[in-house]
Formats: C-alpha cells, structure tokens, sequence
C-alpha cells in the first residue's frame, strides 16, 4: 500500500484527507463511497476540438467507460502519447484510507462549472440515467439494481437536485443535456445508451437531438411531448404551486397522481420517505427545473430523432399520458411504444421489475 500511495501522489494523482478537494466516504461501510475528479487547466497540446476526451484512468475500449483504476493502464497510456483517443488533463482525489484503491462507485465530477454527484456500476455497455424534477440519481436505484449485470450503469444529480451543486436558474433543456454530454466525456464514454425519466425523458430528447452520435438507444419514459392547451394549463397551475408554494406542497398534492392507489396504501413509509426527500429540495432550483418542464415542448423536432427509440408510459399517467406516448411513437421513425396497463407516472418506483424488463428487452 505504501509503495502504491507514495507512486501515485507523485504522479500528482492522489491526495490526503486534508488536501482541498478531496472527498471523504459519504455513505456507512455497506453503501457506496465517493470521490472527486475535477478538471484541470488544460495545456495546449493537450486541447481538443472535440468533446470526445477520455479520462486518464481510461484504456482505449471502444465506446467503453472509464475501467478502475489501474496504474499499469496509466503508464502504457504514458508510453503511447499518440493513441487516437485524446487524453485530457485530469485531477483525480482520492482518500485511499476510507475508499481503497480502485475506483468507488460514487463519484462528484465537476462540468460545466458545476459539481455533480453520479453513481457508476455495473458492466456491460454504458448506460446512461436520467431523473425527473425533485428527484435524484437514488430514484433508479430498484431499477438499476437489475440491470447493473449487463450494463455499466452512469446516474447522477442533475444540477440543483439531490447532492449536485445548487446553481442559480433559469435552467434550460439544452443546459441539462450539456451537462450530461460533458459528464460522459468525463468518464470517457463515447456513446451511451440513455434513458430519461419525466423531465429526465425531456432531457433525452434533447441529448439525443443535439448529439445524436453520442446515442446508442433511446428511452423515453413517463415524459412529455405535444401538450394541448389544457394539459398546458393544468401543468403552469402545477408549476405556480412549485414556484409560489410551500416546500413539499407540490409532492403531497401529485401523490394520487404518481402512485396508484393501492401503492400508496400498502408503502407509506416509502412515500413518507420521499416526501421528505422531496421537501429538502432547494425551493429556487426545484422551480427553475420544473419551469424547464412545464414549458419546454420539443414535440416540432422529434421527427428529426435517429436513434432507436423505446417510448413508455403507465396507462393512468395524467401529465405525461399516453396520448403524448403514442404522438411521440408516431413522430420518431421506427421507435418502440409500450403502454403500461394500471401504473400511473412513478414506475421507477412502482414497477421497477417492469422497466427494467422493457430496457432490458429494446437495449439488446
């Protein structure tokens, strides 16, 4: 361990528990731990045009995410300057006493100015997660507990939600999906599968409208597209209760619209445990992210969607029903739909069995 430590602060790569930073174990012994990865100030020749630029703790697998920690990886990528993969200037620290030596699953990787807190596991293709408005990367736990056998799993807090930096809005679609794009450039995947809950589905489509080489496939999920001008209103009334309203107001009152009955009933401490989760959402940012939700439609430009797309939606979702399910499906060529007979808009919490099953299925 000592001969370990003492090459790898040499090489600039790891600091103490004291150094600025760094970032200590943010969950008990079972659960996963964290660590920081900024970037550094790049020197010329180590700029690219493009945002395809791995991490240095990256071999060259195609298409692939970041590998644990190896340091035999890093010096073959030191003996081979010239590999086609462009190799950024990354500061990586990590406390070894608290997180061993390889890679932790929990990682805050700051783009774009903003520190964000994402969850990586798994093996297999990446796969990339979106969440809704209030929520956090833990709202795909039951369902990537199901995948992480044949995935490599990336989830994170978007900005202003969960333990991601608080950022002063107007928040916008394209700003969430260039965070995503510079997160995966981070960790050094090249294309992803993705998959995006509510506004998380908005983000998606963004994502994969404005960088569509980046998209393996396509999952739209309990997410909006074409509003009629009543589901318009209906969602500004919603959005004057988040903006206006006390914190958690919001949750409690979309209750019987997110859980089925019979969820709700049988799971209250689940929902208490949301809710409160819910309520602990910075007020300010928990409105910039809804406003981007309730007023962002890119419904006029889903036909120009390459990627193989599955749509999917509980049957008794209200505010992203299934007619906008079906208008999507129409709208992108050769896209999947799926309509989930009962469950209404919380069927990553509901049916994760069922979600898991469906990507499962179109991601093959």
């Amino acid at each position: 361990m000592a001969g370990r430590r003492e090459w790898l602060e040499n090489e600039g790569l790891l600091a103490s528990s004291r150094a600025r930073g760094s970032v200590s174990a943010d969950a008990g012994a079972s659960g996963p731990q964290s660590m920081s990865l900024e970037a550094a100030d790049p020197k010329p020749d180590d700029q690219v045009a493009s945002h395809e630029a791995c991490s240095l703790y990256e071999a060259q697998r195609e298409d692939g995410l970041a590998q644990p920690y190896d340091a035999r990886r890093w010096r073959l990528r030191r003996r081979l300057p010239n590999a086609p993969i462009p190799r950024p200037r990354l500061r990586r620290i990590l406390n070894l006493d608290e997180a061993g030596t390889e890679m932790t699953d929990t990682a805050t990787i700051r783009v774009n100015g903003i520190a964000l807190r994402c969850a990586i596991e798994g093996d297999g293709e990446p796969l990339a997660l979106i969440h809704g408005v209030g929520a956090s990367l833990d709202v795909w736990d039951d369902v990537a507990s199901r995948l992480r056998d044949r995935y490599r799993i990336v989830r994170y807090d978007q900005r202003g939600h969960g333990q991601s930096e608080t950022v002063r809005g107007p928040y916008t679609v394209e700003g969430f999906a260039g965070d995503l794009r510079s997160l995966l450039d981070a960790l050094g995947i090249r294309r992803a599968h993705v998959a995006g809950h509510s506004l998380g589905g908005l983000v998606a489509q963004s994502f994969a409208l404005d960088y569509p080489d980046r998209v393996r496939k396509l999952a739209l999920i309990s997410t909006v597209a074409g509003r009629t001008e009543e589901e318009r209103r209906r969602v500004q009334q919603r959005l004057a209760m988040v903006a206006t309203g006390i914190a958690g107001d919001h949750f409690r009152a979309s209750l019987d619209r997110w859980f089925t009955d019979e969820f709700r009933a049988a799971n209250p401490k689940l929902l208490e445990a949301y809710a409160a989760r819910n309520q602990a959402n910075n007020p300010a940012c928990y409105a910039a992210a809804y406003r981007v939700l309730a007023e962002t439609d890119l419904v006029d430009r889903l036909r120009e969607i390459t990627a193989a797309t599955l749509v999917i939606t509980g049957e008794h979702d209200e505010g992203s029903n299934s007619r906008m399910a079906r208008l999507m499906h129409e709208r992108i060529k050769g896209s999947t739909l799926r309509i989930l007979p009962m469950l209404r808009h919380s069927i990553l919490v509901e049916a994760p069995d069922v979600v898991a099953e469906a990507l499962t299925s179109f991601f093959v």
